[in-house]
């Protein structure tokens, strides 16, 4: 079903002028197509728990600043423009690669329960907010977060981060993946910073110092940076376990 016909169905009105609408609501109504459809003066666009799969042939209109496509079948979103919009929730979807998605204006984004693997080289220019949970991802290694103010990357597959420019963070959640290694944080605004759930067996020292410099409103993790010698081991392993991170350190 076309857009267009939900909303005439929707409304049950055949005279329908959108002209006179600002938010629209169409979850759940088994739409698949949005090709050709015109905003006009939306400035809110709901499209949770539907059936769409492919948003390259639609362009939001320049008033539109919200559209939520929660739950639907979008796998690829590299030639979506994005225009004016702020606030683009594209959780629980089938997307694989983010590498090419221009975000442009866009402030909050939310990728929740896809596929990523990789986000080395997206680009997160005027975001400020970033939300990954559950997806595949499994390093993070000079990923810039610019502008970014939130950034969640929990319930992944990060084993190992390598280098991250956490400077502007106020909140990090890297908790419950499989982090061993943690190479460097810049983190120097963090408040909020949650890591429980990682089996860490080494943090860099010059991190292990900037950590216990911030002042925290919220710090979680398993092993207290206590239990880290000066090297930034942690203190219970055995030197052929030392000896193997040291091989995947850079």
């Amino acid at each position: 079903m076309h857009i267009s016909e939900a909303m005439t169905d929707y409304y049950n009105d055949p005279d329908f002028d959108m002209n006179t609408w600002i938010t629209v609501n169409l979850e759940a109504k088994g739409i698949t197509s949005l090709d050709g459809f015109e905003t006009k003066n939306l400035q809110v666009l709901e499209l949770d728990n539907n059936k769409i799969s492919d948003i390259s042939k639609f362009v939001p209109g320049d008033n539109l600043s919200v559209l939520y496509l929660f739950n639907n079948n979008i796998s690829n979103i590299d030639t979506f423009n994005v225009n004016n919009l702020e606030d683009i929730n594209l959780s629980k979807n089938k997307i694989t690669d983010i590498s090419n998605f221009d975000v442009k204006q866009t402030q909050i984004l939310s990728l929740d329960q896809n596929q990523i693997t990789d986000i080395k080289n997206f680009d997160a220019k005027n975001l400020q907010e970033l939300q990954m949970p559950l997806n595949l991802i499994e390093t993070i290694d000079n990923f810039d977060v610019k502008k970014l103010d939130v950034f969640t990357v929990s319930d992944n597959k990060l084993t190992h981060i390598k280098q991250f420019d956490a400077k502007k963070l106020s909140t990090l959640c890297i908790h419950n993946n499989q982090i061993e290694i943690i190479e460097n944080i810049e983190c120097q605004q963090l408040e909020y910073f949650h890591m429980k759930g990682n089996p860490i067996k080494y943090i860099s020292p010059k991190t292990i110092k900037q950590i216990q410099n911030l002042k925290f409103k919220k710090f979680s993790i398993d092993y207290p940076l206590t239990e880290f010698d000066s090297e930034g081991f942690r203190k219970d392993l055995t030197e052929k376990e030392k000896e193997e991170v040291r091989k995947k350190i850079g």
